[in-house]
């Protein structure tokens, strides 16, 4: 265990009780066990970083906006996970083909859940966390409902996709492309065999930018049952999103 790391959130967790009346240094370097000059510097530095803000005229520390938001994050993602998740497994039983759900935070792709299926061919998503949102049908989902400012913020770090899609390398063509998943509400993603299909899930109103995908070996998307995987996909994203945005 990392002692450092877990004094700096003892002192959080002491901020979080003392609430908005907050604590002075010498209170904290005495609960938390810790010489001044010590709790001072960690002080400093989760001041830099939004997590504890700093009462000017009486010196006393209290949680930061950054913390608060993060905890209030947590809590939309725990609502949207109790509400997508029995209804992606509703759609594993039907369509019997891997279902994902996946969120985007810090520039990064995360899959929050996924659901197997049973058939004795499959395909399971690899990669829990990536910060190559093109490689992916519901990466690119994703991307299709970012605003446009924080689009650019994950070009600055990612650059164009390139060779990842279909060797785009402007932000007018990654646009064109952006504009027509969100024109025909899902995507379709082929490698080595296997297919993904994604649909976007932005909710607005909860600031959540996420995405349901179904995953399949692409000899089975020929068909009527193809056909049926996206419009389970599409009807599971609208139903989500109708219980989420009331």
């Amino acid at each position: 265990m990392i002692q450092s790391l877990e004094r700096a959130f003892d002192i959080l967790e002491l901020l979080d009780c003392a609430g908005p009346a907050g604590m002075g240094l010498q209170d904290i370097g005495r609960e938390v066990g810790l010489k001044l000059p010590t709790v001072h510097n960690m002080l400093k530095t989760m001041t830099f970083l939004g997590y504890v803000t700093q009462d000017s005229s009486s010196a006393k520390y209290r949680t930061g906006d950054k913390l608060r938001a993060l905890g209030m994050q947590l809590e939309t993602k725990r609502a949207f996970s109790e509400v997508a998740e029995p209804l992606a497994r509703r759609l594993n039983k039907d369509v019997n083909e891997t279902v994902t759900v996946t969120l985007y935070a810090n520039r990064t792709w995360h899959t929050l859940f996924q659901i197997y299926s049973e058939q004795e061919l499959s395909v399971r998503a690899s990669l829990p966390v990536n910060k190559n949102l093109f490689i992916s049908a519901t990466g690119r989902c994703i991307l299709s409902g970012l605003p446009k400012g924080e689009l650019e913020k994950y070009l600055n770090t990612s650059g164009m996709p390139r060779e990842d899609w279909d060797n785009i390398n402007d932000f007018a063509h990654l646009r064109q492309a952006l504009d027509k998943i969100k024109e025909r509400g899902y995507e379709i993603y082929r490698r080595r065999g296997s297919l993904g299909i994604g649909v976007p899930l932005r909710l607005v109103k909860r600031g959540i930018d996420a995405a349901i995908g179904i995953y399949m070996p692409e000899s089975r998307f020929e068909g009527k049952h193809g056909d049926a995987v996206i419009n389970a996909l599409q009807n599971t994203a609208e139903e989500i999103r109708t219980i989420m945005e009331k």
